[in-house]
Order: C-alpha cells, then structure tokens, then sequence
C-alpha cells in the first residue's frame, strides 16, 4: 500500500502492462469503500482504457490535484484509503492508496508547489488551467524554512532528467524567500499575462533549490510527467467548437489512417475549459457533414471509452481509442462532455463539421485477375466467373465489393460479390441462347476513389456447326 501527503496536491497515476493488445479495461477508484467517480444518476462509472499496440496503458490517471474540487478549484478534505479496481479480459486486480492527513512543519517533506489563479476577492487552485492573459502564481511547502529559491515557468517536458536546463519562458526568474514554515506563502507571482510561447500552452513550474538554473532530483516539479498547467482561450458560452482530436502514437494530428494504424485521441488543448466534469466519453462515430443537436452517439468500436480529464481538458497521454485493422470509410471523434450519450452543444466534435473528423484508407487496389470456369459453354450452360483483387503490393484485398458485367445475353446470378480472404469475388454467368458468340466480361473494384478493371470472355459454342473427319 502506498501513501500520499494530501498537502502535496498530487496527481496520481497507475501504468498497466502485459495486457492484450488493442484491449479494454476498466479502472474504477472507490474512496474508503465508496465510487469516487459516479454518471448522472449517481451509478459507479469507470474509466474506460484501451491496450496499446505492446499491452500497455501508460499514465491511466486515477485523479489530479488531490485535495482539489475539479468543479470549483477549492479544497476538499481527500483523506482516506483508495481502492483501485481494475478488471478487463483475464484481468483482476486491487491496489490500494492512503492519503494522509496534512501537517504543518513539513521541513522534512519533500518540495512541493502548485499553480494559483487570482480572482474574487483572493487566489484559488488553478486545477491545471489558466486563461489567456491571467497572472500565474505559486505555492509551496515542503522547503526549508527562511531559504531562497529560484521559481521557473518552463515549457512543458515529460520526463525531466538530472542537469536538464531551465529556460523561463517569462524570461523573468522569481527569486522568493520561504516562510519560517517552510512554505511559499502567500502565493508568489511569476507571470503576469499567461499566453502561447511558440505555439505552445503546456507548461511546468519548477522551484530550483539549489539556484543552479538546472533541474535536479532536489528541485520542487508541479507534475513531473504531468502538464504543470495550460494557458486556455476564455469559454464563449454553449457553442460546439471544433478542434482536432485525431491523432498518431506520437501525437501528430492526422487526417488519414491506414487500416493497419491506431487511432490516438489527444485533447491538447481545445479551445475552450471543459464544462465543470471530470469524466467524459470519448466516442469514434461515422462522420456526418452536419451533427444535430439530440442525436444518438453510437461507437463503431462497440463501446465509447470513458477518460479523466482535467478542467482544462489537458489530455496529454495520446489515448488509443481505436486499434488495428480499422475499417475503411470516414469518421468523427465526439468528446461526450456531460456523458448523456447524444451530441449537445456542450460537446467537442473533432474539426467541427463538413468535410471535418478523418479518413480510414483502404489498400489501394493495382489489377483485377478474371477467370471463368469453363471457359468454353452451350447455349444457356453456365460459367463460375472468378476475379481476384491484388494491392500494390501483390497482396490479395479481402472486403472489397467487385462489380461484374456481362454481354452478348448472358446474364449473371449477382451483379457484385464481395472479396474473401483470398481477395477473391465470385458469381455465375449463365449463357444465352444464341450460340457462336464471345461474351465479355467485365470486374471492377472501386476503392478509395482508385478504380481497377479486369475482363475476360466465356465463348458460347455454335452447335451443330463443327464436324470432324477421324481417319
């Protein structure tokens, strides 16, 4: 069992490993034996994770800022035993957590401070997100007390190493004087105006110790692993935005997948704060130009995953939602924000309409082999035409819907038949009744607005108009 200081606002996360590929689990967190984490009707709701390609769910985050209301940004009591209940396909698993009372006299503790934001009256915890223009400042315990440190705002780093350098993106370092406590009180600011640097809206906050512009073991890091805070766009009422979600393992924003990648939802950051929620249902749905208000969301992948997101929706683990074999066609990405299952205005669409969401390619089609057996028939005698679809890889295409053609009378039992593993389609022809005559057939295939065509002929035999002469 492991134990946390409430007074250190942790943000906590599990990683799983050995997993099967591309596989569900559930994580749920119950507090002295309660659901922490509940839908509209009070029911226990877990998040929902999928597997990555080698097994694994990294940072399956179980809470963040702990001791902090996501909905107000004020403090609540979070001491208690936590139970983490994780079940999935062969897998069921208990760990436990104790969070411990807060203490005054933290010399001894470990370096400790958090983002704060201004506003009625007083500062508040910040729970990961300011707006655009907002005066950022910190807090701290855990120090040595009356010691000088040096406070940074960087550019958010997920794995901070020993010697890495500190560069503030304020290009003003704070230097502060903690109290006899131990702690940075009242809260110190160290950036006037939040905005983009670069582009960029994830940072750190880091309270270098020993003053040597360097990140060390000793140093006070807001998250670690974690983003430390986004500076985001001031909400603009009920409106949908449309921001990118879809993305790669490594967090590119894609437009286009293979059928052989994985779909990565990664909300960083969209252009709004999220509605006072800290679950929300991330949901894969075949793309419609115009989404109206009340529809139903359905998830091609059979199931919507359920995730914790800060306030600020800071997603930043790259969650795999969809994985290989994709099935082509187009798609949108639907953030549920109040979790009712049907599109609101409340909700984040991926793009935010026509000709938005993202393409799932199929393998491009390269010829069409036709073959018909028996080549050679009677009138109204009948022929197995077979057509085989190759890739540019020569590799066969299952799936794919043929479209076959015949002339001269003859008439077929479908006028499409779809591929089989082999990559082959079959139908039948059946001959007319006229003798001494070819008939031409055709196969299309149609993928990914890439049409291939392949023929072949079926000859009718003329009866009763060849004679031969055995001697």
């Amino acid at each position: 069992m492991s134990t946390v200081n409430e007074a250190t606002r942790a943000s906590v996360a599990t990683r799983l490993a050995g997993l099967p590929a591309g596989k569900a689990v559930e994580v749920m967190l119950y507090k002295n034996g309660q659901p922490v984490y509940v839908d509209a009707e009070g029911s226990p709701r877990p998040q929902t994770l999928t597997a990555d390609a080698t097994g694994e769910i990294r940072n399956a985050v179980l809470f963040y800022d702990l001791g902090i209301d996501p909905r107000t940004g004020f403090e609540v009591d979070a001491v208690g035993t936590y139970t983490v209940h994780i079940t999935g396909q062969g897998i069921d698993l208990l760990k436990e957590l104790t969070v411990s009372r807060s203490a005054r006299g933290r010399q001894g503790s470990v370096p400790t401070i958090w983002v704060m934001r201004s506003g009625g009256g007083g500062s508040r915890f910040a729970v990961g997100s300011v707006l655009r223009g907002e005066p950022v400042q910190v807090k701290g315990v855990g120090f040595q007390p009356n010691a000088t440190v040096h406070l940074f705002v960087v550019a958010d780093k997920r794995e901070w190493a020993a010697a890495d350098p500190l560069s503030d993106v304020t290009t003003t370092v704070e230097e502060v004087t903690t109290n006899a406590e131990g702690e940075i009180s009242p809260p110190v600011q160290v950036w006037a105006s939040a905005s983009a640097v670069n582009g960029n809206r994830d940072f750190d906050l880091v309270a270098d110790v020993d003053k040597d512009g360097k990140y060390s073991a000793g140093d006070a890091i807001d998250a670690g692993r974690l983003t430390g805070f986004t500076v985001q766009e001031a909400p603009r009422g009920s409106t949908t935005e449309g921001v990118q979600l879809a993305c790669d393992g490594s967090g590119t924003y894609k437009d286009s997948f293979a059928a052989n990648e994985t779909v990565h939802v990664w909300v960083n950051p969209p252009s709004r704060p999220l509605a006072p929620s800290q679950l929300v249902k991330k949901y894969i749905l075949v793309h419609r130009d115009s989404w109206r208000l009340g529809e139903a969301l359905v998830d091609v992948t059979g199931r919507p995953e359920w995730d914790l997101v800060r306030y600020a929706c800071s997603n930043q683990y790259i969650a795999p939602v969809w994985s290989a074999p994709l099935i082509p066609g187009k798609y949108d990405v639907v953030i549920d924000v109040n979790q009712n299952d049907v599109y609101d205005a409340g909700d984040i669409l991926d793009g935010g309409g026509a000709g938005a969401g993202f393409q799932v390619q199929g393998p491009v089609p390269k010829r069409v082999l036709v073959s018909a057996n028996p080549p050679i028939v009677n009138p109204n005698q009948a022929s197995v035409l077979k057509a085989q679809v190759i890739d540019e890889k020569d590799a066969p295409i299952p799936n794919s819907t043929v479209s076959f053609t015949a002339g001269q009378g003859a008439t077929l039992s479908a006028a499409s038949a779809t591929t089989n593993a082999q990559g082959v389609a079959s139908v039948t022809l059946t001959a007319g009744a006229t003798g001494g005559v070819s008939v031409s057939v055709t196969a299309m295939v149609n993928i990914e607005q890439t049409a291939v065509t392949g023929t072949t002929t079926v000859d009718v035999r003329a009866l009763g108009s060849i004679s031969a002469l055995i001697q």
